[in-house]
């Protein structure tokens, strides 16, 4: 993987530290125990995609670059939901953690911000892209929102060079 930036590290940080009491997050029907999940991709380009219950949606990269406030967006906003129950019905996957370690090249962390805590796994990226791992799903989520991310950064470029604003 490339060199991780200091801005990347900060604005993990910064993800993993909201809390319900800070964000006004509260259990709701269907996500009773889960109000963030982060997936931290370890392949080429190290990448976070984070996704909480009120709809925030932001992803970055170990470069630097990022884009915050995709929850504005509907679909992103319905596809990180999507993400979240899906974690929230595969909770069995998940164990307590203390910290965060970014992923190893190949890997993939999965960081569960629970109203009792933070639970967490590592997983093999091969299996999850394959459809091998009982947390697929959410990853091909999180993969699908850093692709539409990508297109929503890069019409925005065009528009700025166009002339739009």
């Amino acid at each position: 993987m490339s060199d991780i930036s200091p801005v990347y590290t900060e604005m993990r940080d910064t993800l993993l530290a909201v809390s319900p009491e800070t964000s006004s997050m509260a259990p709701t029907d269907d996500l009773r125990r889960v109000y963030g999940v982060l997936i931290d991709i370890g392949f080429e380009v190290l990448f976070t995609v984070a996704a909480y219950a009120d709809g925030t949606t932001s992803v970055y990269n170990g470069n630097g670059g990022g884009s915050a406030g995709l929850g504005d967006v509907a679909d992103l906003a319905m596809m990180s939901r999507a993400m979240i129950r899906s974690v929230e019905a595969n909770l069995d996957e998940f164990k307590p953690v203390e910290s965060t370690p970014l992923p190893a090249f190949g890997r993939v962390r999965f960081t569960v911000l629970t109203y009792d805590g933070r639970l967490g796994v590592n997983a093999d990226g091969a299996a999850l892209i394959k459809g091998q791992h009982k947390l697929s799903k959410p990853f091909a989520a999180a993969m699908t929102i850093m692709e539409r991310a990508r297109q929503l950064t890069a019409a925005k470029a065009k528009g700025a060079e166009a002339g739009e604003s």
